[in-house]
């Protein structure tokens, strides 16, 4: 399953709640959008979860819609 993460709050609350490193561990493929990342502006923010996206369990921007309309689609199956 993919999870697509549209609000940079998502990821603060992750941080801030401590459990970053159990999101990223759950087992399913994650990615956000650009503009998320661009909101983590506090290099704070961003050194929690730079290590992950450079261990390629997520991606920014790593979805267009046409992926998204096709895991819309598998869930109505």
């Amino acid at each position: 399953m993919r999870v697509v993460v549209e609000d940079a709050n998502v990821s603060l609350d992750l941080v801030s709640g401590g459990i970053l490193a159990l999101w990223f561990g759950a087992g399913f493929e994650k990615c956000t959008t650009h503009l998320v990342w661009q909101e983590l502006t506090v290099a704070a923010q961003r050194q929690y979860v730079q290590p992950f996206i450079e261990a390629g369990l997520s991606a920014v921007g790593g979805y267009s819609l046409e992926l998204v309309g096709r895991d819309i689609e598998a869930l109505g199956r």
